[in-house]
């Protein structure tokens, strides 16, 4: 799947968001994005071989938390974007699920339920405001009876 995404110029499909944001926030905009990588990953197997893991294990936990920092800012920079309060809460309400689960398909899982419930919520009170406009009087009758 991902050696197809990459030759159509698509996103990885085993990515999770922070490898995407570091990915095109750093410049990777096409297919040879991923062939650099790829290549990148290749050549290094070939000149350092069986030594390569060793190799790795030592650099990796210092250079994922400097990965990881800068995807922490770039989210933290996309989510102030963010122009309305509910979008805000949905985003900080996904952060902290996911961060209190300890589980990313629990944070997804919330994000969801809540778009979705904010989507029939606005769906909700269009369909009341056009049935207002529909019926005037129903809906000054409506008023009284709630008021009385």
């Amino acid at each position: 799947n991902n050696t197809l995404a990459g030759v159509i110029g698509g996103l990885p499909v085993c990515h999770g968001a922070g490898g995407v944001t570091a990915h095109y926030r750093l410049g990777a905009r096409s297919a040879a994005a991923t062939l650099f990588t790829g290549s990148l990953l290749l050549a290094l197997a070939l000149v350092f071989g069986a030594a390569l893991p060793e190799i790795l294990i030592r650099l990796a936990p210092g250079a994922l938390a400097g990965m990881l920092l800068y995807v922490a800012i770039q989210h933290g920079l996309l989510a102030a974007q963010l122009e309305r309060v509910p979008e805000r809460l949905v985003a900080a309400g996904v952060g902290m699920v996911t961060l209190l689960s300890g589980n990313l398909a629990i944070g997804f899982g919330a994000g969801v339920a809540a778009l979705t419930l904010h989507w029939a919520a606005r769906r909700a009170s269009e369909w009341a405001r056009a049935q207002a406009r529909r019926s005037p009087g129903l809906a000054s009758e409506a008023r009284r009876e709630a008021t009385s």
